[in-house]
């Protein structure tokens, strides 16, 4: 699968956002790789999401997706990694929520049916620690937020298990 088609098709659902300009950067030929489509598409819708609710007076959505080579991580060999990164000129994350942003239930939102539950980025890092990846947040109060995601690049036929 192209990690590309995903990306767009995800923000065309969570494109409800006025004002917020959205920039798509693919720097390397990403090479596809096995991955569950749908999976990785709400992963990304839910980042996506947060980015645009952190944006209520509208901003910019950056997405950078590359391609790098992690190394010396030990009994790892060199691999590749597709490094996908979503930053937004949103409201920020305090450092006192920072931690808890991937914890169920965490939410800095009034819960409401609309708003959610605060689910959705404890969704996407269980989608993508399944397919070997990880993300990460940096962010600065008042200056936005960045999020990191990282898949590997390798034949991921194991993860589509059978439970």
């Amino acid at each position: 699968y192209n990690i590309e088609d995903i990306l767009r098709s995800a923000i065309e659902k969570a494109d409800e956002a006025k004002d917020i300009e959205i920039s798509m950067d693919i720097k390397d030929k990403i090479p596809a790789i096995e991955i569950d489509p749908e999976g990785l598409s709400l992963a990304f819708e839910n980042i996506i999401c947060n980015a645009f609710e952190a944006m209520p007076d509208g901003g910019r959505l950056e997405i950078l997706a590359k391609t790098e080579i992690a190394t010396g991580q030990k009994d790892k060999k060199n691999e590749g990694m597709i490094k996908i990164s979503f930053k937004d000129s949103g409201v920020g994350i305090s450092k006192h929520n920072i931690d808890s942003v991937f914890d169920p239930y965490f939410t800095t939102k009034e819960l409401s049916i609309q708003k959610g539950g605060g689910l959705g980025l404890a969704v996407s890092q269980s989608i993508l620690k399944k397919h070997g990846g990880n993300v990460r947040v940096n962010s600065t109060l008042g200056q936005g937020t960045t999020i990191i995601v990282t898949l590997p690049i390798t034949d991921l036929k194991q993860i589509v298990s059978s439970d």
